[in-house]
Order: structure tokens, then C-alpha cells, then sequence
């Protein structure tokens, strides 16, 4: 089908609770894939499984997630874990770098970043048998040298940026997190930064899809944040008072009914565009996230899936891996931009902790209290 909207599912395919679980990988959470696959299927869904370094070489994840892949029922990516990515350099017994432990990718020295980029490209290649062409940096940790190193290896897609989100009380090992001012539901190219400005080879940025409603106000403050002006913060207030939060298209339970829909129906009229929806592997598995941890907003995130899908088939809104989306829209978007997401300043270890309890902006509508240290 030939279209200039297309929706897609990026799936952070990863070890158990990577929230609350440090020291340790554990991939129960593979058991739950096949439900999800079948549910997708169900609607003519097509998910794009992003896949850190244990889901590319643990047969927990090999066995569920390579027939699926062999038999073109989904994409295979790339989501970089620097804690969880060879080589490490402080080792633990269960597979951690203890070093780099939820490390941003940008905090990486230049040699062991591509270190580690290297061997999860080649890990992946190697068991399931695909290049991979899709990205999203672990924690949203995007920036220039990543790009750099994507395009060098010929990827189509990155995916890490969130429209609106200031991640910066987020810490990783010593710098906050990653402040993105983009317009939501704009797709652009994102050039290498030392090739011909004149025919730059690229990557398409595939924002993650954020609420943003068809009215006035709302569309003149996005705009606004977008460009990174001035006031900016004061901007992002008012319009989160406006539009009621800053929600995320992921099925979280602790939305008010009804608010998948709406983030989707917010994105119908936006041409070229690519509803670009995500979750984690392990939220689909009670127990292994926040936003799953008991049984009654387990069944609320599946029920949330099964209704934004068949809206979307009511809608009639073709879905692709999002590579494949991106490939099919690559001749209508034209915005080429170098933008630069990365903190300015580190944070000491001492301030960390209280930064990240009192100051991360998650910014989902209608949150419960529970989902306050959900923000990944």
C-alpha cells in the first residue's frame, strides 16, 4: 500500500526489570513474546524488536525471537545497553560492566564506545542472520558521534528522540540525561557530521510519537520548544497545563481511557508520518516493570494494546517495521538538521540520587505515583 502514514511498534528488547534490577540479567520476560507477536499479527502489526547485547546471544531470546525474524514477521534492531555491551571493563559475574552500569552512550570514551557499538552490530548479524538498520540509544542517550558511527554502518532509522522531554535530572554515570526541544511528529534527516553538506549522507530521525493536539495554542508553544528559544522552559509549563501532560504512545496503565486513542488520533492529520508507538519486552511480563508489576495493570497494558490496534485497523493505517516505513517515506521528508540533545554540565554522584527521585520530567498524562521512576 502506497501512503504517507504508517505506524509502527519499536519494542526495547531487553533483560528483566532493567529499572530496578542492576547486577544481573535475567530473561523471563522472552516467554511473554510469542503473546505479543500473535496479538500484532492478530491486526497485520508488524514490530520492530530493538535488541540489546544478552537478547542477540542468550538463547532465551534466540529461541523465541529468531523464527519469528527468519519468517519476515518482524524488523531486528539495535539498542545499546553500555552496561550490559562487551567489552567491560569492571566485569561482575552476571554479565554487567559495573564500570559503565546505565551509563549514557555519549559518557563512553570514543574507543570503547565503538567498541562496544561494534560488537552488539556483530553479535546481532551473527544470530539472527540480518544487518540491522534501526536504532535507539539506550536511556534516549542519542548524539552526534552515535549518528556519526550509524550512518558509517548504514543504518536507516534512529529512533531515540522524545519530542519535548527534558531528561536532564535522569543520571547516568556522571552526566544527566538527554534535553530533546523537536517539534512532535516531525521526521527529519539527520546528517554525519563530516560529509558533503551538499549531498550529506544521513539517517532519518523517527521520533517516538508524543500528544500533540490539532489546536492552536498548543501548536504555536510546540513549535516554539521545538526551535529551543528562549523561555523555553516557561513555554513547556504552559503547555503541559494546556494539553494535560506530555504523554508517551506506549500502553501505560496509568492513563485515564481513552488517551492511546486520543495520542493517535492527534497524529492522523500529520502527513508524512510515521505513529511510532514503543514498550519495553518486559513490560509485557507481570512482575518485570513498573508499569507492570501487578496483575491488574498487566491485563490494563495488554487491553490497552488490543484497543490502539484496532483503531488503527479501523483507521485503515498501514503498519511496517520502521525501517521499511522509513524507506517509504524517505522521498518526502526534507528537513536536514544537526540538532544536539547532550547535557552541558555533569552531575556529581552526590546530587544524583535526589535529582533523579525530585527532578525527572516523565511528563505521562494522568500518572500514578507509582510510575514517578518509570522514565525509560
Amino acid at each position: 500500500m502506497v501512503t504517507d502514514i504508517y505506524f509502527t511498534i519499536t519494542v526495547d528488547t531487553e533483560a528483566d526489570d532493567a529499572w530496578r534490577v542492576q547486577d544481573r540479567i535475567g530473561l523471563q520476560n522472552m516467554s511473554a513474546i510469542p503473546r505479543f507477536q500473535a496479538l500484532c499479527e492478530a491486526y497485520n502489526i508488524v514490530p520492530t524488536y530493538l535488541l540489546t547485547y544478552e537478547c542477540a546471544v542468550r538463547e532465551e531470546a534466540l529461541k523465541v525471537l529468531k523464527p519469528i525474524s527468519d519468517q519476515g514477521r518482524c524488523e531486528i534492531g539495535y539498542h545499546l545497553h553500555s552496561w550490559t555491551t562487551p567489552p567491560f571493563e569492571q566485569p561482575s559475574p552476571e554479565g554487567v560492566d559495573l564500570k559503565w552500569r546505565y551509563a549514557y552512550q555519549y559518557e563512553l570514551p570514543d574507543s570503547l564506545f565503538r567498541e562496544k557499538a561494534e560488537c552488539l552490530f556483530q553479535a546481532i548479524q551473527s544470530a539472527y542472520e540480518v544487518r540491522p538498520t534501526a536504532h535507539r540509544a539506550g536511556r534516549w542517550g542519542i548524539d552526534q558521534r552515535t549518528v556519526n558511527w550509524l550512518v558509517e554502518h548504514h543504518f536507516l532509522v534512529d529512533t531515540s528522540v522524545v519530542p519535548l522531554w527534558n531528561l536532564a535530572a535522569m543520571r547516568g554515570r556522571s552526566m544527566g540525561g538527554p534535553a530533546f526541544g523537536v517539534t512532535p511528529g516531525r521526521l527529519f534527516y539527520w546528517p554525519h557530521s563530516s560529509l558533503d553538506i551538499i549531498n550529506p549522507q544521513c539517517i532519518m530521525e523517527v521520533p517516538l510519537t508524543v500528544y500533540a493536539p490539532h489546536r492552536l495554542l498548543p501548536e504555536m508553544l510546540a513549535a516554539g520548544l521545538g526551535k529551543d528559544l528562549p523561555g523555553a522552559k516557561t513555554a513547556l509549563r504552559i503547555y503541559q497545563r494546556i494539553i494535560g501532560g506530555n504523554g508517551l504512545l506506549r500502553p501505560n496503565p496509568a492513563y485515564a481511557d481513552g488517551f492511546l486513542q486520543k495520542i493517535i488520533h492527534s497524529q492522523l492529520d500529520r502527513r508524512p508520518a510515521i505513529i511510532n508507538m514503543m514498550i519495553h519486552s518486559s513490560e509485557l511480563m507481570l512482575g518485570q516493570s513498573p508499569f507492570s508489576r501487578t496483575q491488574a495493570d498487566c491485563a490494563t497494558l495488554w487491553n490497552r494494546l488490543r484497543q490502539a490496534f484496532a483503531l488503527l485497523r479501523q483507521s485503515g493505517i498501514p503498519s511496517l517495521g520502521i525501517s521499511a516505513s522509513a524507506m517509504r517515506l524517505q522521498e518526502t521528508v526534507t528537513i536536514h538538521e544537526n540538532p544536539d540533545f547532550t547535557p552541558r554540565l555533569t552531575r556529581s554522584r552526590g546530587s544524583g540520587r535526589l535529582l533523579q527521585e525530585a527532578g525527572r520530567q516523565i511528563l505521562d498524562a494522568g500518572r500514578k505515583a507509582d510510575y514517578r521512576n518509570a522514565a525509560r
